[in-house]
């Protein structure tokens, strides 16, 4: 760097501001301090870790930026839109202490380290006051994550709903087909309103669920007759190609993470493997550990030993583990980390529900 810089002052006159002079003479007296102990010392590989913990936690103009060029760079050859999840695990493993290097100098963004930290640790670390400027990305990128992959399984699960009706041998010709049928429908008229402001201590909305069941209970309905192929088309519209390339990515993210079985029903084909889903339902309900599964009649402990025994020795789609991880780090969690991710949940969930009212609305 200091080979550059002087062949630039003799080319392009400038000066360099003193502070920086010094600090950068800093950094070189450190590492040759440093590499005298240890050859194969790498000032950038042991920084990194903390210039990662910093992108996390700031929440500054500068640093919010910075943090989302690293996140939705696209890789060479890679077309899909959105925040590159090989980006995010490899950050969370840096900020983490664990750096994939692709030379003994440079950080390798686009690569998971193979000593990687598992899922409970990241999910904690991301709900943890360390990661505030990460969370509000995340809520972003879930709404619209959710948004895409909830049209296409809705787009999925109707046609082949429909494909599945039967039809009367000789006059099911002559009969209109059932998603040209017109029936009303009840399309809200108002959305659900949020609050104005986040809260500082965790960047999430603090819903007050009172107000929101009211607001549920008050809404206004108004009925609309329309098929149920125009009433798809204006609640769960046709993806776009980068829209499509972005399902996928976030299915293989999925599939890799989570198994075969969560990769399936993230991409909206629940009813072409049903034994698959079902797969996916008990191995979450026979892990014991949803809050819902406690009640008066029977222990948690009951409870998962019965779907325990429901699924038997079928363990197919169950190699990484995952979905069992996952489920375990958020039933761990600790009570100001779990209260994070509900906020953050709830937050998603109610933004989805408005963008839904909102088309419905245009067509009323």
């Amino acid at each position: 760097m200091t080979q550059d810089a002087l062949t630039v002052l003799n080319d392009i006159p400038f000066s360099i501001p003193p502070y920086f002079a010094l600090l950068g003479r800093a950094i070189v007296t450190l590492e040759g301090v440093a590499l005298s102990g240890d050859p194969n010392y790498g000032i950038i590989m042991e920084s990194y870790p903390f210039v990662a913990r910093k992108l996390l936690k700031e929440d500054r103009p500068e640093i919010q930026k910075a943090l989302q060029q690293l996140l939705y760079a696209k890789p060479a050859g890679d077309g899909a839109s959105g925040l590159q999840g090989t980006r995010l695990s490899a950050l969370l493993n840096s900020a983490l202490g664990v750096v994939a290097k692709s030379s003994s100098s440079f950080i390798d963004f686009d690569s998971i380290p193979e000593d990687s930290v598992d899922i409970s640790t990241s999910l904690k670390f991301i709900l943890s006051p360390s990661s505030k400027s990460l969370r509000s990305i995340l809520v972003e990128e879930s709404v619209t994550a959710g948004d895409i992959l909830l049209r296409q399984a809705a787009r999925k699960v109707f046609q082949q709903v429909i494909n599945s009706l039967p039809r009367p041998p000789l006059f099911g010709q002559f009969l209109p087909r059932p998603e040209d049928i017109a029936i009303p429908f009840l399309i809200p008229r108002e959305k659900i309103p949020l609050p104005a402001s986040y809260e500082e201590s965790d960047s999430m909305l603090n819903l007050d669920f009172d107000r929101v069941q009211r607001a549920v209970r008050d809404m206004k309905l108004t009925p609309k007759r329309m098929t149920a192929k125009d009433f798809l088309e204006i609640s769960a519209p046709k993806l776009s190609r980068e829209e499509e390339l972005y399902a996928i990515s976030l299915t293989d993210l999925a599939t890799q993470t989570l198994g075969r079985d969560a990769g399936m029903i993230i991409n909206g084909n629940m009813l072409l493997d049903l034994d698959g889903t079902s797969r996916m339902a008990l191995r979450v309900l026979s892990s014991g550990q949803l809050p819902f599964l406690n009640n008066a009649l029977f222990s948690t402990t009951q409870i998962s030993s019965f779907f325990q025994s429901l699924r038997g020795g079928d363990q197919r789609g169950s190699s990484t583990g995952g979905v069992d991880e996952l489920v375990a780090g958020v039933s761990s969690l600790p009570a100001q980390e779990a209260a994070v991710l509900q906020n953050m949940v709830n937050t998603v969930l109610l933004r989805l529900n408005n963008q839904l009212i909102d088309r419905l609305k245009s067509h009323l």
